[in-house]
Order: structure tokens, then sequence, then C-alpha cells
């Protein structure tokens, strides 16, 4: 039980109802990290570590189990309980290489893709007071959709060393798509925790469906609420 209330809790902190608008930049090289900056301690935490076993096959059509870990950060959007933004390492036990996984809701122009921005830990407390920032001290990557479903539109590319690293060592991470009116829009991600939930154990993925279930649960409930205080 206590598990299952430190995990609705978590999620708790995923709810958000408004997200910050940003200039879409252009591509560029990546600077190396910021390797003297110390790693957060991770206070309050925004992320989650899942991992399953997944049976694969290999070239000759063996069977194996592998075990696949997502440490993610999922935000909610507070009125209706849909992901704003959601953002996983994904790694592959016995292997190296891991992806970086965006998803994003519906609507969005699919080209040109979308950008992510890595933020220092100064200029992620730089920009959340309203204050300017020096572009090319941030870590930015550009991603092409690789699918648009009924629960958004999702890309993936490939997590290296260095992004990784500066996932560890930032303060946060905007995610700016481009609206079908040429607008780009944000969706700010705060790295807070990022380090220790990805270098630690998984979570219960029963205990952690039943403490997200009950909080949509909650929020349908409040909007039935609301309409009915409405409807008045």
């Amino acid at each position: 039980m206590r598990a299952l209330t430190i995990l609705y809790a978590l999620l708790m902190l995923l709810i958000a109802s408004v997200t910050a608008g940003a200039q879409s930049p252009p591509p560029r090289i990546n600077p190396k990290p910021p390797s003297d900056q110390p790693i957060p301690a991770g206070e309050q935490k925004a992320w989650v570590k899942l991992c399953d076993d997944v049976t694969t096959n290999d070239n000759g059509g063996a069977k194996a189990i592998q075990r696949i870990c997502l440490t993610s950060h999922e935000r909610l959007d507070g009125n209706t309980g849909n992901v704003l933004v959601s953002v996983a390492i994904r790694q592959s036990q016995g292997q190296d290489k891991q992806s970086l996984l965006v998803l994003v809701p519906l609507g969005v122009l699919e080209q040109p893709g979308l950008v992510v921005n890595i933020y220092p830990q100064d200029l992620w407390q730089k920009a959340q007071r309203g204050e300017n920032v020096d572009d090319a001290k941030l870590y930015q990557l550009r991603l092409s959709y690789t699918l648009c479903q009924a629960a958004g539109c999702s890309a993936e590319t490939d997590a290296n060393v260095n992004l990784v690293e500066w996932m560890k060592r930032g303060g946060g991470m905007v995610v700016l798509v481009m609206t079908p009116n040429g607008k780009s829009f944000g969706f700010g991600v705060p790295l807070a925790g990022f380090a220790a939930t990805y270098a630690g154990a998984s979570v219960d993925n029963q205990e952690y469906a039943q403490a997200r279930k009950k909080l949509l649960e909650e929020i349908a409930e409040r909007q039935k609420k609301l309409k009915q205080q409405t409807d008045q």
C-alpha cells in the first residue's frame, strides 16, 4: 500500500494544464555535456522506471527473453487526463544501444518534425524566470515523427552517451512542435530525478498501473462534477 501511495504521489507531480510557448531553433552540432556541473540530487523527481521481459526471436528463429526498461516522464493534462508530452529513454538488456522516445498530442505539423532542447541547470532556472538564454549553450536535437495514432504522434532516435549525460546533468528540456498554422509550441520537461531514476531499480508495473488508473478516474470524476454544475 505504501508503494502504491508513493507512485500516486509521483503521478500527481506529472499533472499540468499549461505549457510554455517558444520559438523553434535550427538544428546544429551538439556541444559536449556539462561535465563540470554536478548531477541534480533529484528532489521532487518526475521520472519513473518501468521494466518488462519481452520475448524476442533471433535470426535463427530461436526465442529468447530480453529485459527492456523505460525511464520516462509523462506529463498529463489536469483537465482531461490526456498525455501532453512523454519522454523516455529505452534500454535493452545486453545491448549498448539506447533510444530516445518522444510522444506529443495529435494536431502537430508532421513536417519538419520536432526539436528537443536540453538546458543546463543554470540556464533552465533562467528560462523558468523568463530570462533570455543563449541557445548556443543548449543541446539541440531534431527528430522526425515515426507514427501518429490515437495516443499522439511519436518520434524516436538513438540516444548516445552524450545525450544521456546531458539529461543526467541538465535542469530540464523543452520539446518544440510546429502547429498547422506555422507557429511553434513548447512542452517543458524537468530533468530533476532523471539520473537517479535511470540508475535505480524499476517500480512495480502493476502498482504503477493502478496508481495511474486511480488518478485518471479522479480526473474524470472531477470533470463529470464540473459538467453537472455547468448544466444546472
